[in-house]
Formats: structure tokens, C-alpha cells, sequence
């Protein structure tokens, strides 16, 4: 029966293409590959709650804020690096003086991820406590805006209208890098707003916009770097009569 047969055929085809479809997404989220070469060592830190010590109900959620990043992670020492990153979104991006604009999107983090440089570098650790506007931009952009890549780097680049200087051109980063893929990166520290620690509020600085990466030597150590996170979580929580933080169990793999 040949309806019967195309019927089946199909189905087949069909099934075996989404069980397909369904392992190679798995694997796009998993495995290594650059920049997100360290993911088997990695644990997330994605979100946070906080409660008032004197009833549970009343509960807040949000992404961490950078005060409690630098009260549980920064310090870690069974760690290799510790990084935070905060999502800026879609901006417009220029070159001062041109007449070409495009929107890109921009986050604010370097160390844990390793890209692949074309030209250039990093903005360094100094930069980066210090504040200054430099960037980092993707191979596509550098192309659109200055021509190629050797070109781009220091030259100047308008961000909704701030300058900024381009210190490095990298390889464009696939969107299945969810952590790391951007076509801009600059220091979070360039923008008082998101650096700004507030201990004011009902939240006592424990809500903000950040997600926090802990890069292990080993996956070996994450057991002793949970165990470090676990203690400075109590002596955060011990120290504030009012309100407490609750990491949800994280960090995770």
C-alpha cells in the first residue's frame, strides 16, 4: 500500500529527525567549545531571593546584585577566577563623526571566557577597576563600521553616544553560548548606574542585575568551593538583622 507505506516512512523520518534536532541542541548547551571552553568547570550563579529574617513570605527574586557578589565570590579562594556580568541589551553603536549607525547588543565581562582575538586585546584588570570606556568589539561590527578588523582597533566607537575605545577585535560568538555571546563587551564599571552599590531599601543591596561564573581548577574542587560559598553565605546572613539571602541552591553546574 503505498499510502501506507509514505505514511510510515514519513513518521519515521520524522521521529528520527527530532530525536536528531533535540541531541544536537543538547550538545550546543553543553559541551566545550570557545569561548565557553571552560563549561565542564563552571558553576552559575544566575539568580538570587531574599526574605525578611522575621517572615519567610515575604520574599523577593531577582538576578544577584553586585554587593553580594563581592561578599560570596570575589573572595573565593578554592576558586581559579570569579566573574560577573551584567546584560546592557541592545545599543546603538557609531563611529564619532560617521554616518553609519547599528544596533548591537553589549554585555560586561572578561576573564572566565576564553575568545579567540583577531586583533588586539582585552581591556586588562586595571581598566577595568578604574573605569575606563574601552571595548571590545566582534569581528562582524569591526567589518560594518571601520572596514576589517586590523582597522577597528583604536579607533573610537559612540555607544548611545558615549565614546569608547576599541582595544580588541574577536571572532563572532554563536548565539548557543548563551553566557558569553555578544558583539560588544565592555567593563560594567563604565556605568555608575549598574556599579553603584546601594544598601538602602527594603532589599538591603541583596537584589540587582548580575549573574556570577566561578571558574574551578578542577570539577573535582567544586565540592570544596560549595562549601566556601556555604560560608560566606552564613557569615552574609548572620551579620543582617532584617533581611537574609537565599542562593535557590546554587551555584550550579
Amino acid at each position: 500500500n503505498k499510502l501506507l507505506s509514505a505514511i510510515s516512512i514519513a513518521g519515521t523520518a520524522l521521529a528520527i529527525s527530532v530525536v536528531m534536532v533535540i541531541i544536537i541542541l543538547l550538545y550546543a548547551k553543553t559541551t566545550n567549545y570557545e569561548p565557553e571552553t571552560n563549561r565542564d568547570r563552571t558553576l552559575y550563579v544566575k539568580w538570587s531571593s531574599v526574605y525578611e529574617k522575621e517572615n519567610k513570605d515575604a520574599r523577593n527574586y531577582s538576578r544577584v546584585s553586585l554587593y553580594d557578589i563581592q561578599q560570596l565570590f570575589y573572595p573565593l579562594t578554592t576558586a581559579e577566577a570569579v566573574t560577573a556580568i551584567c546584560e546592557y541589551g541592545r545599543m546603538l553603536a557609531a563611529v564619532p563623526g560617521g554616518g553609519e549607525e547599528i544596533n548591537c547588543l553589549r554585555s560586561a565581562f572578561w576573564r572566565v571566557f576564553e575568545f579567540g582575538f583577531l586583533a588586539g586585546k582585552p581591556y586588562d584588570e586595571a581598566a577595568f577597576k578604574s573605569g575606563l570606556k574601552q571595548t571590545v568589539i566582534c569581528e562582524s561590527v569591526a567589518r560594518r563600521l571601520f572596514g576589517g578588523v586590523e582597522e577597528a582597533v583604536g579607533r573610537r566607537l559612540e555607544l548611545n553616544f558615549v565614546e569608547f575605545a576599541i582595544c580588541g577585535v574577536v571572532r563572532d560568538v554563536s548565539k548557543f553560548a548563551e553566557q558569553s555571546y555578544s558583539e560588544i563587551w565592555v567593563p560594567y564599571t563604565t556605568n555608575s548606574d549598574i556599579s553603584r552599590i546601594d544598601l538602602s531599601g527594603w532589599t538591603k543591596g541583596h537584589t540587582g542585575g548580575f549573574q556570577c561564573f566561578i571558574l574551578a581548577h578542577s570539577s573535582a574542587d567544586f565540592p570544596e568551593i560549595l562549601k566556601e560559598v556555604d560560608v560566606n553565605l552564613a557569615k552574609l546572613n548572620s551579620n543582617d538583622q532584617e533581611m537574609q539571602l537565599d542562593l535557590l541552591g546554587q551555584p550550579d553546574t
